[in-house]
């Protein structure tokens, strides 16, 4: 709330402030692994929302105080606790404008959030798989527009995931809505992954597409419609 209501002011506090959130998640995910201590779950989602924060305020600013501080590999360690959809939110605020922090793990990335995706629609839906299912595909979209080109064989792998749930799945309008917007950011940068499968999954896209006021961002809608339209 204060890096809300402040922004530039709190710019000399930034990197105190990242050390010490970091080392508590570093700190409270280990004896939340070890223990499943209810306490650490609520500090290290709580730290995680900080860091949210902190790159949505700050932007690329945080890029140089967050190199070398192992800090996708601390994400990393989050997306296989009970947090995990926090996790997966944090992961997209900070690809935004610091993606270069994730160089060298983009394979590992998509890799967990494919598994993750792929273990979560298999299970019967509840309120807690249906936030990180809308995480985890909200994730996809933001990759494949700060990737470009570097996510080409993860889009071949994503988009048939992305369209087969939309396509046979029973899901709320804001579910349906953000798959959408998705594929369409993802045929924007990877348009021969989407091609293909356009006669499959066009006239439910169509469909979802008319709820996208859930989506909240004119960006978002106007980047899958133009990237359907290049596919």
């Amino acid at each position: 709330a204060v890096l809300a209501a402040v922004g530039y002011c709190f710019k000399p506090y930034i990197q105190a402030l990242y050390e010490r959130d970091l080392t508590m998640i570093k700190n409270h995910l280990s004896l939340l692994k070890a223990a499943k201590h209810k306490t650490s779950s609520r500090v290290v989602e709580r730290c995680l929302c900080i860091l949210s924060s902190l790159a949505l305020t700050f932007g690329s600013d945080i890029t140089h105080i967050a190199r070398k501080t192992m800090l996708p590999e601390t994400l990393f360690l989050a997306l296989d606790t009970e947090i995990v959809h926090m996790a997966i939110s944090c992961i997209s605020d900070l690809i935004v404008d610091n993606f270069t922090l994730f160089d060298g793990f983009l394979g590992t990335l998509l890799s967990k959030l494919i598994t993750l995706f792929r273990n979560h629609t298999m299970v019967w839906p509840n309120q807690v798989n249906q936030t990180i299912v809308h995480n985890i595909v909200y994730c996809f979209g933001i990759l494949a527009l700060v990737c470009r080109g570097d996510m080409a064989a993860g889009a071949d792998t994503i988009v048939p995931l992305l369209i087969e749930h939309l396509s046979e799945h029973k899901l709320t309008r804001m579910e349906a809505s953000g798959l959408a917007v998705s594929i369409g950011q993802i045929a924007s940068q990877y348009p021969e992954a989407v091609s293909p499968c356009l006669e499959v999954f066009l006239k439910p896209w169509c469909v979802s597409m008319r709820n996208t006021s859930f989506i909240g961002n004119e960006n978002r809608r106007e980047q899958a419609f133009m990237g359907i339209c290049t596919a």
